[in-house]
């Protein structure tokens, strides 16, 4: 992605009326390019990660209710080109271990969402290690 391009990206889903929220936020100087993915591809991705799901799990969070557990993804596959973790990466880590280049992990994790989808709670009845989410 170009600066032409990020700046077109930027308008095209915020106006240019946040300007000062890009540069002070999103600044493409403060995301360095990885591999052959420039510092403007990893500043949109920030954004639409926010959007997507930073912004809804601290709208969730500011209601009273239910617990509520998150968790962001920051292991990336020894094999991959860029170093990235993409988007759904963690999914091969639960539904095809054998595949992922990290045993541990991988069962840690199947033992988190099995323990959250029988006790609502990732930890399930062993105690706190996996903290609930706050603001």
């Amino acid at each position: 992605m170009t600066e032409e391009q990020y700046h077109l990206f930027w308008n095209r889903y915020f106006s240019s009326g946040f300007d000062e929220e890009r540069e002070k936020y999103f600044n493409p100087k403060d995301f360095p390019a990885q591999g052959s993915i420039t510092s403007y591809f990893m500043a949109a991705d920030a954004v639409v990660t926010t959007a997507a799901y930073e912004c809804p799990v601290h709208q969730q969070l500011a209601l009273d209710g239910a617990d509520f557990y998150a968790y962001v993804f920051d292991h990336h596959s020894e094999d991959s080109p860029d170093k990235m973790v993409a988007h759904s990466c963690e999914l091969n880590y639960l539904f095809n271990p054998d595949g992922s280049n990290d045993q541990d992990l991988s069962l840690q994790m199947r033992k988190w969402w099995t323990n959250f989808a029988i006790y609502e709670n990732p930890n399930g009845e062993s105690g706190q290690t996996w903290p609930k989410a706050s603001l």
